[in-house]
């Protein structure tokens, strides 16, 4: 890993893609752990103790907090506004890698039906399924989001897509380390910017790290140069 520096110092032929978790690192609070606490019928505690165990797969138990859920899509809409927040300083680091033209690609193991309310006024793609990275254009200041898609069945229900499954892996659906790889591929200067273990998987492709939370100290103890953040603010310098 090497030693942080201004990205702007890198070489000039050298592109920059950020690879970027949600829930707690763009967001203050965990969207997805929110809405189970209001809306899940069933002990989704347990479900996710059971993959903390090894008992289940990120997939299964993704799949398994979907269906636990009763909400319909106005409520579940309202409930975010109103519960999720956004991690000071984002706007304006999202705005500078529009600027600086910085491929900034959003990846996460959560749920499209949150992010799409919480970065309505974002100039943002969604991408649903691992056969679409392929015809990913990196060179456009659109920025993409990776993440699970949630299909509303009616009557307060839900659904996961299993359009992630097969680029899993055992900490995170979709697994941002495989996505990191694909889309940096050639000469790419890759950063990591996230805050728990299933982040772990893109720091280790990365070049530089901007890390949060618990990631902070699982990339020190691993012995991982990271640089510590609080608002996104304070990461603007860097690019």
């Amino acid at each position: 890993m090497n030693l942080i520096k201004p990205i702007k110092n890198k070489n000039l032929q050298e592109k920059t893609l950020i690879v970027c978790d949600f829930d707690g690192t763009i967001t203050s609070n965990d969207s997805t752990d929110e809405i189970l606490k209001r809306f899940s019928l069933l002990d989704w505690r347990k479900i996710g103790s059971d993959y903390d165990h090894g008992k289940i797969s990120h997939f299964e138990m993704n799949r398994q907090f979907a269906k636990s859920i009763i909400i319909n899509r106005k409520l579940m809409s309202n409930f975010i506004k109103a519960t999720i927040k956004l991690r000071k300083g984002f706007k304006s680091f999202f705005q500078r890698c529009i600027d600086t033209n910085t491929r900034l690609v959003i990846v996460s193991s959560g749920w499209d039906v949150y992010i799409k309310v919480i970065l309505k006024d974002f100039d943002i793609d969604f991408i649903t399924e691992s056969k679409d990275l392929k015809s990913l254009n990196l060179n456009t200041n659109r920025v993409s989001v990776i993440c699970n898609h949630l299909n509303y069945t009616g009557n307060g229900k839900w659904k996961l897509s299993n359009g992630w499954n097969k680029l899993s892996c055992k900490v995170s659906s979709p697994c941002k380390g495989k996505i990191m790889q694909i889309l940096g591929a050639g000469r790419m200067h890759k950063v990591a910017i996230g805050n728990s273990s299933t982040d772990f998987c893109m720091v280790e492709k990365a070049d530089q790290i901007f890390s949060t939370g618990s990631l902070s100290s699982l990339s020190e103890n691993k012995h991982i140069k990271s640089v510590k953040f609080e608002q996104f603010n304070q990461l603007l310098k860097y690019l």
